[in-house]
């Protein structure tokens, strides 16, 4: 946790950035959005490219095994993300 303001990071679009991991596997995305939504509607979303992307087979086997979690601006994940970017 940042000890102060000056520690804390914001994307330099002010986009809302979420994290989508599939559990057992090596899948890691990163989602950006304009304005916040919930976690869930963000893994759905993610669940329909993977659909549109890869097919309905592939996706469902995922459907269950989606996390996701909103990077806030003192978490050290949405710095990694955006100096990776």
């Amino acid at each position: 946790m940042p000890q102060n303001l000056a520690e804390m990071v914001r994307h330099p679009e002010g986009k809302h950035v979420y994290k989508l991991e599939v559990e057992g596997t090596a899948i890691t995305e990163f989602y950006e959005f304009e304005s916040p939504i919930s976690e869930d509607e963000a893994a759905q979303i993610w669940f329909q490219d993977m659909k549109e992307n890869s097919g309905p087979a592939l996706a469902r086997t995922y459907r269950d095994r989606i996390k996701c979690k909103k990077l806030t601006e003192d978490d050290p994940e949405l710095e990694e993300y955006l100096n990776d970017r």
